[in-house]
């Protein structure tokens, strides 16, 4: 009877030990889940943040580009400002690729295409740079060709209002 009190006992011990490491597994799964589904939403959180950027830069650069073809920028204030933008574009993608990198507990292959993914972004910006460093004459003659053709329509307007006063 000890002897059966005893196998009692060990057997009660042993379901607790199994049920207690049943709930343990069962609330680290749950916890698991949770964190990698806010994982998820912080990465596609991210991701959109940077979208939104992105198109805030290529709007500046749509707008800055019209205002230098209507003659209402300086050569030099657009080239200085379209330098800028190139920089910021690339500034927001690397941020966000670093932010991809904290979000998560991510394998050495993701950080490696992560790592990639930065090295082409640099290495698009400076091509952009380069590129635009290169149209830089032209984009100087095109703001005298712009600031001649106002100067000539404001004298030939000029001109017209002269010979119909006489």
């Amino acid at each position: 009877s000890a002897f059966a009190k005893q196998q009692i006992d060990n057997k009660y011990q042993a379901q607790s030990i199994e049920a207690e490491t049943a709930h343990g597994k069962k609330v680290f799964e749950i916890t698991d889940s949770l964190l990698k589904n806010q994982q998820a939403a912080y990465r596609i959180y991210t991701d959109a943040i940077n979208k939104i950027n992105l198109d805030g830069v290529k709007e500046r650069i749509t707008v800055l580009d019209t205002e230098f073809k209507q003659g209402n920028v300086g050569a030099q204030a657009y080239i200085d400002q379209r330098k800028s933008l190139i920089e910021e574009e690339y500034q927001i993608t690397y941020k966000g690729l670093e932010a991809k990198k904290d979000a998560a507990q991510i394998t050495a292959k993701e950080i490696a295409d992560i790592d990639e993914k930065e090295i082409l972004a640099r290495k698009e910006a400076d091509d952009k740079l380069t590129q635009f460093n290169l149209k830089q004459d032209d984009i100087r003659l095109q703001a005298l060709e712009a600031h001649y053709s106002k100067a000539k329509k404001y004298l030939e307007t000029e001109a017209s209002r002269s010979e119909e006063r006489r």
